[in-house]
């Protein structure tokens, strides 16, 4: 390709013509006509390893890893849709894996290979001394992410392979003016950065971005080499290999005159930001000469005569240690104000805690309210569910409170209550709790209590509320209570409100058999009746009707603009349905629930319990003209609409006018993947 004047400007007329998207079409454009060149040892290595049939994928990815071009091409093959992969492929290790040794096999020997590697577009260019650099920042890139983030260091060799990339295709674009700035300041990528962005129309960092767009290169890899030369703030795990990136672009691979606090920033940033000290520098720097030493041997490939790789990595070591002094310096006062930093959060954080706790205490007994009795209440069923042990759910009502209340006055009511709290603390002491469920009403839970203790342990809650000293209180008897437990392992798909209506159930026997005493029974659902009130979940019952009926109301309160803000429009219906969900034990359960929209790609359920968020779900939908469709997929979301009745998005996954997987879930298990890796994931049941 040609130059162009109009790329370039001059120092007194910087122009930054063209935007990213104008980058990447013309790059679309080039890729139908050049290929980024192979190390020429490399291609011959190649080319004869394919001669050998016994050569096995990981022979190739040894080879293959030491050449970005390639590399790149097999990451771009792997992660293609028709491969199916659930996770991006970010290794080579993973790609050969993925690929086989035949498709690595063919695209080896299909790679385009650069014959004139002394030239680039017509231009000079040192191509050797190119790949070389672009090797050793690879390694350099593998041992810092080693100590800063080991579990990417395989994906951090590939980002400092191929986060230069974008000057192969640049200098083919831009032509002769562009050649001559990178052989001009080509050996310091931070002033060479800084050259193309006074002067060129695009820089390396965004042809690099755009060639990574064009491979479909996965994100952990992607992002980085779009801002290697761009400080990031550290969020997430995987903000520490773009940390790497920007630390491995700003290093230097031989001597040039410039400002020796041109390091500062890059070396600030390791020692504050990435916690790299000039011991963890030296170990990673030695550890990369001997990682460029075993490629070169593999390769029989020399740097150029008279370069030495120790001596390369020491000059790049030397640009980020020179301010050491000045940088410890700051780390130090930095130190000082973390410090005094972290006592204000710590003070902030015990407000915030005291603030927690009083939004969490119920205000006249001093326990848990009943929002937080019921997030206490889902981590004592996660832990026993994880552990396959029992819980033991005690529901207990206080005896003729009304009556005490009427003849005592209110005020000695609240001073009973209180004595209950206090009376039933240590009962739910942690792993389990207690607290106060409304009214005269109270919970304690308790794990991991056989048959016969679950019965001592109801005794002991009405024995404790019988201790309450009455007489002190100004009353004529003792306090009592009607206490309910309900026992055993909960299910996967129990909810909080299942496992209390359980127990609610049992405090009612409790009262009907003479109060003052209590019934244990199972820690189970109750079962559907086959009678007409089938969103029943506890001892109150919601009617289809009335479940229709709060459907109806929902769609034509609905504001108008919120068709208009969905991706696709829904149909809005009040429907009555049969919804399959999943037990513990992989087999399934019917209850009656109302569709409320419809979408091709989602529905709206109404029902009387929340349902996981991931768990699957399956609605029979019955039509006007008495046919059945069903539609499958997993739940996105849920929300209390009004008591007793919750709300459950579904996103639609599989539609049939025969059952999903409702009649055989065996089979459906094997047929549907989608199925199968919800209930892979663990989220059924949550």
């Amino acid at each position: 390709m040609g130059s162009s004047n109009s790329v370039l400007a001059g120092p007194k007329d910087p122009i930054r013509s063209g935007s990213a998207s104008s980058l990447r079409e013309k790059l679309v454009s080039l890729f139908g006509k050049v290929k980024l060149p192979s190390s020429p040892v490399l291609a011959t290595k190649i080319l004869e390893l394919t001669q050998n049939e016994d050569a096995s994928a990981e022979d190739f990815a040894q080879l293959i890893q030491m050449d970005g071009a390639l590399a790149a091409r097999l990451l771009k093959m792997s992660n293609a849709a028709s491969l199916g992969q659930r996770t991006p492929v970010t290794t080579l290790h993973k790609a050969v894996t993925v690929l086989g040794i035949a498709r690595v096999r063919t695209a080896a020997l299909g790679f385009q290979l650069v014959g004139h590697l002394n030239k680039l577009g017509n231009y000079p260019f040192d191509m050797a001394r190119y790949w070389q650099h672009a090797l050793l920042r690879g390694c350099v890139a593998r041992e810092l992410a080693r100590i800063v983030v080991p579990k990417l260091a395989e994906e951090a060799f590939l980002v400092g392979l191929l986060q230069d990339t974008g000057i192969l295709l640049l200098i083919q674009i831009l032509g002769k003016e562009y050649a001559d700035l990178f052989a001009k300041f080509g050996q310091d990528h931070v002033i060479f950065y800084q050259a193309e962005r006074r002067s060129a129309a695009h820089t390396h960092v965004e042809a690099s971005a755009a060639i990574a767009q064009e491979w479909k290169l996965p994100d952990v890899i992607a992002q980085p080499i779009a801002t290697h030369h761009t400080p990031v703030p550290i969020n997430v795990e995987r903000d520490k290999l773009a940390g790497v990136a920007y630390l491995v672009g700003s290093m230097r691979f031989a001597q040039h005159e410039i400002s020796g606090n041109s390091a500062d920033p890059a070396r600030e940033y390791a020692i504050q930001t990435l916690r790299l000290d000039d011991a963890a520098f030296q170990r990673a720097f030695a550890d990369a000469a001997k990682c460029y030493e075993q490629m070169a041997e593999l390769l029989g490939d020399d740097l150029p005569e008279g370069v030495d790789v120790t001596e390369l990595l020491s000059q790049a070591n030397a640009q980020l240690t020179t301010v050491a002094g000045q940088a410890e310096e700051k780390v130090t006062t930095a130190v000082a104000e973390r410090n005094e930093l972290e006592a204000r959060q710590a003070e902030l954080t015990s407000v915030l805690g005291e603030v927690k706790k009083r939004a969490s205490c119920d205000p006249l007994t001093g326990t848990l309210n009943r929002g937080a009795l019921s997030e206490a209440a889902a981590e004592c069923l996660r832990r026993s569910r994880e552990a396959r042990s029992t819980l033991s759910v005690a529901f207990l009502d206080v005896d003729n409170f009304k009556k005490l209340n009427d003849t005592f006055g209110h005020k000695t009511g609240d001073e009973v209550l209180k004595n209950v709290a206090v009376a039933i603390a240590g009962l739910g002491r942690d792993p389990g709790c207690s607290g106060r469920y409304g009214g005269e009403e109270f919970i304690v839970m308790v794990p991991g209590l056989d048959e016969a203790g679950a019965r001592l342990f109801g005794e002991s809650v009405c024995e404790a509320i019988r201790g309450i000293g009455f007489r002190g209180l100004g009353l004529s008897g003792p306090v009592t209570a009607s206490v309910g437990v309900a026992h055993g392992v909960p299910t996967s798909m129990m909810t909080v409100d299942e496992a209390f209506g359980a127990a609610d159930r049992l405090m009612y026997q409790a009262k009907k058999s003479g109060k003052n005493r209590s019934v244990v029974g199972g820690l189970v659902v109750q079962p559907e009746s086959g009678s007409p009130t089938p969103f029943s979940t506890g001892s109150a019952a919601v009617e289809p009707a009335l479940i229709a009926a709060v459907a109806l109301q929902m769609n034509e309160t609905e504001a108008p603009v919120a068709d208009n803000m969905r991706a696709e429009r829904r149909e809005k219906v009040a429907m009555v349905c049969k919804v399959a969900t999943f037990t513990e034990n992989f087999q399934t359960r019917s209850e009656t629930g109302c569709v409320r929209n419809l979408s091709a790609g989602g529905m709206s359920l109404l029902m009387s319990r929340a349902v996981a968020e991931g768990q699957p779900v399956e609605a029979a939908i019955h039509l006007p003209d008495k046919s059945v469709v069903y539609m499958a997929g997993v739940v996105s979301h849920n929300r209390m609409v009004r008591a007793n009745v919750h709300e459950v998005g579904i996103k639609v996954s599989t539609t049939s006018r025969q059952p999903i997987f409702s009649a055989n879930p065996a089979s459906a298990l094997v047929n549907l993947p989608w199925l199968a890796e919800a209930l892979r994931s663990g989220k059924c049941g949550r």
